[in-house]
């Protein structure tokens, strides 16, 4: 592929860059910092501002930071390293009436759905502003446990058939490997990458997405909505062999 007629690479955060949760490599670091010499570079994911300083950015060294954009919780804001701080180009934040509201339903709904689990790891349901998270095992579930928990996402389908009708005016998607994300209706990867390109002034066309779930139901998916040329990986290590060859000429 040829790199060059591309501005920006935009990459999902977790199964794409990195473990579920878990911080970049060293090589992955040293990939991207080299791509962030070269080109802009985004990552839209659904954690918040926080998650990605723990997973990415305290990994890429500090003059690159000005060709780093990181979209949190699902591309429902936009962030950008700007005079020695990180600024914000828009929010698309909840209210927190809203929030609460969603909340309480998704706390009935689970009970309804038969949703127990007799171990779980950090918070279950997590209010990230602009998106409210429902985490299978917990927020903070080891790797080996997530993976084993629901890998044909069946769980996460089932719960989301009580769910939906009950929240219509919200977007419900799957993410990571035991997440669902809730935001407002329409939000989802294409509304970030949309948002993306007119915050830049960047076209479609000029934007290549990696990502690991561009299958039909994979979070990463509607971005192929938008037209914005893409690249299925099954694995951080397939991102980083990627990258490499992009420079290896």
């Amino acid at each position: 592929m040829d790199i060059s007629k591309y501005d920006c690479v935009m990459f999902d955060m977790d199964g794409t860059l990195a473990q579920s949760k878990g911080p970049i490599s060293l090589d992955m670091a040293e990939c991207l910092s080299l791509l962030l010499q070269n080109k802009k570079v985004a990552v839209i994911s659904g954690g918040k501002f926080e998650q990605f300083e723990k997973q990415l950015i305290s990994f890429i060294p500090k003059e690159l930071w000005k060709n780093l954009f990181v979209l949190p919780t699902t591309g429902t804001a936009l962030k950008s390293f700007e005079e020695n701080s990180w600024i914000t180009l828009y929010d698309e934040s909840i209210s927190e009436e809203e929030r609460n509201k969603v909340i309480e339903i998704l706390k009935t709904t689970l009970q309804e759905a038969g949703y127990q689990e007799k171990e779980t790891f950090g918070e279950i349901i997590e209010d990230r502003g602009s998106q409210i998270t429902f985490s299978g095992l917990g927020n903070s579930a080891p790797i080996k446990n997530k993976m084993l928990w629901d890998p044909y996402m069946e769980k996460r389908k089932h719960i989301i058939s009580f769910l939906s009708p009950k929240l219509p005016e919200y977007t419900l998607t799957m993410g990571g490997m035991t997440s669902i994300d809730i935001t407002k209706k329409g939000i989802d990867k294409a509304y970030g990458a949309n948002r993306f390109s007119e915050s830049l002034n960047i076209p479609i066309s000029k934007i290549l997405f990696i990502g690991d779930k561009l299958d039909v139901g994979g979070n990463d998916y509607p971005v192929k909505s938008t037209g914005i040329d893409t690249i299925a990986v099954k694995s951080p290590e397939e991102t980083e062999f990627l990258i490499k060859g992009w420079f290896s000429k």
